[in-house]
């Protein structure tokens, strides 16, 4: 059992703390309108919001709902207005973040600080060039994990890492609000709590059953090991495991020699020598390429989802063995976003230098004639 967290609940709610999470939130949303609408009047709705978090009066809006494409799957996410709810669940994860981060499970990625894609590679590379008697690898992932996940089994989860009545209030009101079975995904909730459902899964096959090279992104599991029958063993292991907590590992699992057959994992191919990206990957930033050339050919300029994707394909080929891929399809494109980018500065403080040195006409006593 871990020393709970407590006390939590009301520090995150103080009315500077709700203003943080606020800006947090309108900048990653996509809907201006309901931005500037919570903008007009936000001094009062985040005084309104801090009561009903105060009191225990906060109730969570109705869900929407929609159907989203990601990598050929069709996944259900879910989405909550702006105010009050995503405020409300940013400024309680922003209090509890720091303290649960330090009490999961390590190897347990995905949307945690210092937990991306990259920790969960770090961790592959660093087992196979530390270890060479590792001769296979097994991945796996489990079957539709969040709407998979009992919500008294969260419950419980959540209770063991934390002892503050006041934030089981919330956290039991926002799990118990969502219609459908399991966990919605899309809030910023979400993640954390599959961090916590999978905790006790994942520290059982370590401390009970030795599995020490287990990384897990998300719902994707990857686990190294000595031999086939070894790592046939730990599969079967999982399966119980999960079972006991309602998930189900799927059946399309597999085993194989890492010297023989990269490893697949968080959008890399990894062997012991080197990393690369996927081919369909590098099928992408061509084609990503050869829209931004075409644009900048034809007199348009690139807009900032542009340079989001240059920075993105940038980020993701400098941890991999990508660097001609960059030289030859992004490096002219990346040099000319750094040009904009730099204009946008001078600009920027050209207007602030002229706006110290513009006259006060007030302090002059100079009156200004219509």
């Amino acid at each position: 059992m871990v020393n709970r967290i407590s006390d939590v609940y009301f520090s995150a709610i103080t009315l500077e703390k709700l203003e943080i999470a606020a800006k947090q939130s309108c900048k990653s949303r996509k809907d201006k309108a309901e931005v500037a609408e919570f903008l007009r009047d936000k001094d009062r709705k985040l005084r309104d919001l801090q009561e009903s978090l105060r009191t225990h009066k906060y109730r969570t809006s109705e869900w929407r709902m929609f159907e989203k494409v990601e990598n050929g799957k069709v996944r259900l996410v879910s989405d909550l207005p702006l105010y009050p709810d995503r405020i409300a669940q940013r400024a309680i994860l922003n209090e509890i973040e720091p303290h649960l981060s330090r009490k999961l499970e390590y190897h347990s990625h995905g949307s945690r600080k210092k937990h991306g894609t990259h920790a969960a590679l770090k961790d592959i590379q660093r087992w196979m060039e530390s270890d060479p008697k590792i001769k296979y690898a097994a991945q796996t992932d489990f079957k539709q994990f969040y709407p998979s996940m009992n919500k008294i089994i969260l419950k419980k989860g959540i209770r063991r890492f934390f002892k503050d009545p006041d934030l089981f209030f919330f956290l039991d009101e926002v799990i118990d609000s969502y219609p459908l079975p399991g966990v919605a995904i899309g809030s910023c909730l979400s993640a954390y709590f599959g961090h916590i459902y999978i905790a006790v899964f994942l520290r059982t096959l370590k401390e009970r059953y030795h599995v020490h090279y287990i990384t897990i992104y998300a719902d994707d599991v990857v686990i190294l090991g000595y031999s086939k029958q070894w790592l046939r063993r730990i599969l079967n292991v999982m399966f119980t495991e999960a079972g006991l907590i309602d998930l189900t590992i799927k059946k399309n699992w597999k085993i194989f020699p890492v010297d023989k057959q990269p490893i697949n994992f968080v959008g890399y191919l990894t062997t012991r020598q080197e990393v690369r990206i996927r081919r369909r990957t590098k099928q992408k930033i061509r084609t990503a390429s050869a829209r931004m050339h075409a644009k900048l050919e034809a007199g348009e300029e690139l807009d900032s989802h542009d340079m989001g994707t240059i920075a993105s394909y940038k980020g993701l080929l400098k941890w991999s063995s990508g660097e001609g891929l960059y030289y030859t399809y992004l490096k002219d494109l990346d040099d000319h976003v750094h040009e904009i980018q730099a204009k946008q500065r001078a600009e920027r403080l050209a207007k602030k230098k002229a706006g110290r040195k513009a006259p006060d006409t007030k302090a002059n006593g100079n009156k200004v004639l219509s």
